[in-house]
């Protein structure tokens, strides 16, 4: 019934990820350098392959413009980009006012009336002395150019660049600022995409579990039988739209039961020995991981990695051992709890998944690996290693 359940998910997330095809294209326009706007549909691409050049669709006609030979290029109610800001490629709007704040592949850039400054935040290697020779310190040049756009109208501006962080958020709050203190008119691009995002939800699934045997000269080597075991828990997703759409953090918090036995039979010095061994285990997981999805639309592959501990709430081991001798006599003997199993185990975490979004909430399937890096057991009998498969269904309220 388990296997049933586990390959129907699968199927499920096969059939997801068929139906998964999406336009590539979104409604946008374009500016000529005589700043005539044209409307069309704008490729639907990464921010790297933006400020290299825009892929424009005007009927069945699609042509590749760069930074030289259009103004501006932007998505309807979403994101804009210009050229003649940053050397060579477009640069993203951020804020257009009497202040503008845009963003390129390397720095933050500043346009004031007719001036444009470069806002770079880099390392530079400044020597002390002979002795001490050269440490890295980081140039905060950027700070006093802001300070010098923002002082005539924001009289804590001194306050306010002491406090000021190298981030799309904090540079967009202050030019905002800023230009309300101007009483200038200002459009803030992306304003519909929070900052940050945390969502609930619940996730259930099924796990196929196995004990992989490092020491094959143990009695306990050959304990290979899979334990295929329901799984279910909370999660917490945290990400920042407006910083990226397609990363995201997630914790979770998991239960599950899992059972392994197996039987062998040995012959060594005229004796024949049969071992039958159970071990089951309740266990507490938490996965975190990170998770980037292939697309920014609602619907959208994603990768996760990250890292798992287990803590395993109880245990039981039994190992029954039956000898019979050349005299055919059977000597029985039970070992409870042989050995101890490690409380706490800690591993690596992969996986796909399928993400889509409805109007209340989002939906998950996701395909993954956990790889456990310490042994199952203390003292070291076989080295035990605990590794898993599992196919998860996962709701997040939105």
């Amino acid at each position: 019934m388990k296997k049933k359940l586990m390959i129907t998910l699968t199927m499920v997330m096969l059939l997801c990820v068929k139906s998964f095809g999406q336009k590539s294209f979104k409604d946008g326009y374009i500016i000529t350098l005589k700043k005539d706007t044209i409307y069309g549909k704008v490729k639907y691409r990464p921010d790297s392959k933006n400020y290299v050049s825009c892929l424009f669709k005007k009927g069945n006609d699609t042509k590749e413009y760069f930074p030289n030979e259009i103004y501006e290029f932007g998505y309807n109610n979403y994101k804009a980009y210009r050229s003649r800001i940053a050397v060579g490629e477009f640069a993203e709007y951020l804020v257009k006012g009497h202040t503008s704040l845009y963003k390129s592949r390397e720095m933050f850039h500043l346009q004031k009336n007719d001036e444009i400054f470069d806002l770079k935040s880099e390392i530079m290697n400044v020597e002390v002395n002979r002795l001490i020779g050269k440490v890295s310190v980081r140039n905060n040049r950027w700070k006093g150019i802001v300070s010098y756009f923002i002082s005539d109208c924001l009289t804590n501006a001194s306050e306010i660049i002491v406090n000021l962080k190298y981030n799309e958020k904090d540079l967009t709050n202050l030019i905002i600022q800023y230009n309300k203190c101007k009483g200038s008119n200002y459009k803030e691009f992306k304003s519909n995409l929070k900052w940050n995002i945390i969502e609930y939800g619940a996730i259930v699934g099924i796990k196929k579990s196995y004990i992989k045997a490092r020491n094959k000269s143990s009695k306990y080597s050959y304990i290979k039988d899979n334990s295929i075991s329901p799984t279910f828990g909370l999660l917490i997703s945290i990400k920042s739209p407006r910083i990226s759409q397609k990363m995201s953090y997630q914790g979770e918090l998991l239960f599950s039961k899992s059972s392994y036995s197996s039987n062998n039979t040995d012959y060594k010095y005229g004796n024949l020995k049969n071992y039958d061994s159970y071990i089951d285990l309740t266990t507490l997981s938490i996965p975190i991981s990170f998770k980037y999805a292939f697309s920014k639309r609602p619907s959208s592959l994603y990768f996760q990695g990250g890292s798992n501990i287990d803590y395993h709430i109880k245990y039981n081991v039994v190992n029954y051992e039956d000898t019979v001798n050349n005299n055919n006599i059977v000597y029985s003997m039970n070992n409870n709890n042989d050995f101890e199993i490690n409380k706490i185990q800690i591993g690596l975490l992969a996986g796909l998944g399928f993400h889509k979004s409805f109007n209340n909430f989002n939906a998950e399937i996701s395909l993954r690996y956990i790889h456990q890096l310490n042994n199952l057991e203390t003292p070291k009998k076989f080295r035990g290693q605990k590794n898993s498969f599992s196919i998860n269904l996962i709701l997040l309220k939105k």
